[in-house]
């Protein structure tokens, strides 16, 4: 069946608690400071502006390119001021306490990124590398491959990762995925997000 939908699918049936995705600690991108956690970490954005801007020059590279190449208008944030007016008013009520979700879904680069920085943006590759941290990490560190994976909740999410700090980051099963079924993480459901 053919499908235009972008995701990870199963191509044969996977078992609980089987591993999907084991990535070295040396292949995940993340913030030069070791102390730093957290989501939005700046040691994290910069090192994705890093080597985004280092290109086929990065340890990083094909990687690096894959988040280059990434759509810039992803995240509300970078909507137009119409499309965000619109979003407001379907989530309705207000930018930090909606009716529905996401909380401040226009804020996150005017507030959550520039405000860091007095209010001024640090360029537009820092603007998108900051975005993708956003859509994309796994808290503070971005993980080749598991960010393909989208988020469900409620009965379709069917995934748990594990980081061990230098040693790798590892996705497993949390039940039987049959084949042709989408692999899902969650952002804000699982163990310990």
């Amino acid at each position: 069946e053919k499908t235009d939908l972008a995701g990870v699918f199963a191509k044969e049936r996977i078992e609980k608690n089987e591993a999907l995705l084991t990535v070295p600690w040396d292949c995940i991108l993340k913030s030069d400071d070791r102390k730093e956690v957290g989501q939005m970490c700046c040691g994290t954005v910069a090192s994705v502006a890093r080597e985004m801007r280092l290109g086929d020059e990065s340890k990083f590279a094909p990687y690096a390119n894959y988040l280059k190449s990434q759509a810039e208008n992803q995240l509300p944030s970078v909507w137009t001021p119409v499309g965000q007016d619109l979003l407001r008013n379907i989530v309705g009520g207000e930018v930090e306490e909606p009716e529905i979700p996401p909380v401040e879904p226009t804020e996150w680069l005017t507030h959550d990124w520039n405000y860091r920085w007095d209010g001024k943006s640090r360029g537009a590759l820092s603007d998108k590398a900051a975005m993708l941290v956003v859509q994309r990490s796994d808290d503070y560190i971005m993980i080749p491959a598991y960010d393909m994976y989208n988020h469900r909740n409620g009965k379709w999410f069917n995934t748990r990762t594990d980081t061990e700090f230098d040693v790798n980051h590892v996705t497993k099963a949390t039940r039987v995925i049959e084949a042709g079924e989408q692999i899902y993480v969650s952002y804000n459901q699982c163990k310990d997000c």
